[in-house]
C-alpha cells in the first residue's frame, strides 16, 4: 500500500469517529441540541468504518499476518486495548454520574432497547456477542460499543476463511453465523466488500483517470447521500438510513460508495504531495481513533450531568467539547497508543509453552 494511500485511510477513520462524536453532541439531551445540525453523521460513519475494517484486514493478511496465531493476537490486541478499558470506564462514569443527575441516566436508560440488563450487557459485551440474533446491548451508557458486536464476529468469520480449509472451513463460518444470527450478518458483506476491494487494487492498478473519476463521482454520491441522512434525522425529510431491516439497502448503497471511494483514492494518491506534508498529524490523529469511537458518550454524559452550568451556556458547550476531547486523547496514549503491551499479552496467552516457563 502507498504511503499516500495509508494516510487517506487514516485521515477517513478519524473522520468517521469524529462524525460519531459530533452527531452525539448534536443531541437536546445532552448538550442542549447547540449542534444539532450534525445529528444522523453517525450512521454512515460506522458503515465507513466496516468498509475500511474489511480493507485493513485484506492488507495485513497480506502483508504479515500470516498465521492464525499472528491474525488473532494482532485483533485482541487492537480491540481489547481499548474495549476493556472502554467497559471499565463507563461502570465509573455511569456509577459517579448517576449520583449527580439520576434523572439524566434514567432518560437515557428509557432509550436503551434493551434496558434493565446491566451486568447481562457487560458479560455479553466483552466477549462481544452484545448484538446476536435479537439481543441489542451495549455496557451502560456506552452506545457506540454495539457496532463491536458486529466488526469482531466478522474478524472471527474472515480468520476461519483464510486459515481453515475444506469442511472444517465450511462448518466453522455456518457455526459462527449460527451464533451471531441475521443481524450482524446483514452487515458481513459490507465489511466483505472492503477485503474485496484492496485485493482488487492488489491485483491490477486501476488507471489514473478511472480512478479519478471514481474518486470523483463517489465524493459527490456520498455528500448527497450523508445530507440527506442527516436531514432526515433533524426532521427535515423523510426517514432513510439507519440499521434496521427497511435499511439495509440504505447502508449497501453508502458501503458500495465508500469503496468505490477508497479504490479510487488508492488509484490516484501518489498524486497528493500535501498529504505527505501533513504526515505527522494525520498519524498522531488516527492513533486515538478507536479511543475517540468508544470513549466519547460515556464522558459526554458524565460531564453533562456533574457540570453545574446550563447547556445554553457557551462554557458548558465549551467545557462540554473540549473536556471530552482532551480527555479521550488522554485515554489514548493509556490505551490505544499501548497495543504492544497488549499484544505481548495476549501472544504469551496464545504460547502456553511460553506461559508454562514464566
Amino acid at each position: 500500500m502507498k504511503r499516500e494511500t495509508s494516510l487517506y485511510l487514516d485521515l477517513v477513520r478519524f473522520t468517521a469517529s469524529l462524525m460519531v462524536f459530533l452527531d452525539h453532541v448534536g443531541s437536546g439531551v445532552i448538550s442542549g441540541g447547540f449542534l444539532w445540525r450534525f445529528m444522523g453523521l453517525g450512521s454512515p460513519a460506522v458503515i465507513v468504518f466496516f468498509v475500511l475494517s474489511g480493507w485493513v484486514i485484506a492488507y495485513v493478511v497480506d502483508r504479515g499476518e500470516s498465521t492464525p496465531k499472528d491474525y488473532f493476537v494482532a485483533r485482541a490486541a487492537r480491540i481489547y486495548s481499548v474495549a476493556l478499558p472502554a467497559i471499565a470506564l463507563v461502570l465509573v462514569l455511569d456509577a459517579v454520574g448517576g449520583t449527580f443527575r439520576p434523572d439524566l441516566y434514567a432518560r437515557l436508560e428509557a432509550t436503551n432497547p434493551n434496558p434493565g440488563h446491566p451486568f447481562l450487557s457487560i458479560i455479553l459485551s466483552a466477549f462481544f456477542l452484545n448484538a446476536i440474533w435479537n439481543v441489542a446491548l451495549a455496557p451502560g451508557t456506552d452506545g457506540p460499543y454495539w457496532s463491536l458486536g458486529y466488526e469482531c464476529p466478522y474478524y472471527l468469520m474472515a480468520g476461519l476463511a483464510l486459515f481453515l480449509s475444506g469442511r472444517t472451513r465450511v462448518v466453522a463460518i455456518a457455526l459462527t453465523g449460527l451464533l451471531v444470527g441475521p443481524h450482524v450478518l446483514s452487515l458481513f458483506p459490507i465489511w466483505l466488500l472492503g477485503f474485496g476491494c484492496y485485493r482488487l487494487t492488489g491485483k491490477k492498478p486501476i488507471p489514473f483517470r478511472y480512478g479519478s473519476a471514481m474518486f470523483a463521482a463517489s465524493t459527490i454520491m456520498l455528500a448527497v447521500l450523508v445530507a440527506g441522512i442527516v436531514l432526515r434525522k433533524i426532521g427535515m425529510m423523510p426517514p432513510i438510513g439507519g440499521h434496521g431491516p427497511k435499511d439495509v439497502l440504505v447502508d449497501y448503497g453508502i458501503g458500495l460508495l465508500v469503496a468505490v471511494h477508497l479504490v479510487g483514492a488508492s488509484a490516484i494518491s501518489q498524486s497528493w504531495g500535501w498529504i505527505r506534508l501533513v504526515a505527522r498529524p494525520i498519524r498522531w490523529l488516527a492513533g486515538a481513533t478507536f479511543s475517540l469511537y468508544l470513549f466519547h458518550l460515556p464522558i459526554l454524559i458524565f460531564i453533562n450531568a456533574v457540570l453545574p452550568l446550563r447547556q445554553d451556556s457557551w462554557t458548558f458547550r465549551l467545557i462540554l467539547v473540549a473536556g471530552t476531547l482532551a480527555l479521550v486523547f488522554l485515554l489514548a496514549e493509556l490505551t490505544e497508543r499501548r497495543k504492544a503491551g497488549w499484544r505481548q499479552l495476549f501472544d504469551r496467552l496464545a504460547s502456553p509453552a511460553a506461559a508454562m516457563r514464566t
